[in-house]
């Protein structure tokens, strides 16, 4: 329980600073400028509500929400990743690196994503689903279908994202 409080601790601090990071990106010039809407979008709320949902229904022992916030961490990690080593090889094919604004803050969210800390938090979110008692076989079967349910959401947003 104690290591549990730790983790969900550190994730609840980190959604602070995580939402002053994005603040401080949407100020800055050509953002600041957008005429975009900075309403929730439906698929946000799509994805609230679903996180909302496994919360107050998931089991005694916060497996289902463990799952939740383990693919969550582990896709960003994982993907943020991927994008550093691209980046990487355009900067080593080309010699340079883009001074556009919008590759400066694609470099800021991989710094983000690809720290150390973030590596031992996504670890340490990965030790806690590994440790969930599995013996119940409706357990395993409902964390599989948050793991799937999480997944689709995921597929959506970086969709999304990418388009």
């Amino acid at each position: 329980a104690q290591n549990i409080i730790r983790v969900l601790s550190f994730a609840l601090s980190n959604v602070h600073r995580e939402s002053q990071f994005f603040t401080d990106i949407l100020n800055r010039d050509p953002y600041s400028k957008s005429e975009q809407s900075m309403s929730q979008k439906a698929w946000t709320s799509k994805y609230i509500d679903f996180v909302r949902k496994v919360a107050q229904e998931g089991g005694y022992d916060l497996g289902e929400s463990l799952v939740i916030l383990w693919a969550m961490e582990i896709i960003f990690f994982r993907a943020w990743n991927f994008a550093k080593s691209v980046n990487a090889e355009l900067k080593d094919n080309n010699g340079k690196d883009s001074s556009d604004v919008h590759i400066a803050t694609c470099h800021e969210l991989m710094t983000n994503w690809t720290m150390e800390e973030f590596s031992d938090f996504v670890n340490d979110c990965e030790n806690l689903v590994n440790e969930l008692d599995t013996s119940d076989p409706r357990r395993i079967a409902s964390f599989e279908k948050v793991y799937r349910d999480i997944l689709a959401l995921e597929v959506e947003f970086w969709d999304m994202a990418y388009n």
